[in-house]
């Protein structure tokens, strides 16, 4: 089967990083703008990111 290309999409925030970093930081700011979930601020804690069914 042939790889499928990645898919890149760059943005510019303008805003600071203190003020973004709840939003891509925490699994409930993640889940506000992108999907769920199990991340927790712990170092080299695996995550899983729930897409749906």
């Amino acid at each position: 089967m042939a790889k499928l290309p990645d898919i890149v999409l760059d943005v510019v925030i303008e805003a600071s990083p203190e003020k973004i970093w709840p939003y891509v930081a925490t699994a409930d700011g993640l889940g506000a703008w992108f999907m769920g979930s199990t991340l927790r601020p712990i170092e080299d804690e695996p995550f899983f990111l729930h897409a749906g069914p």
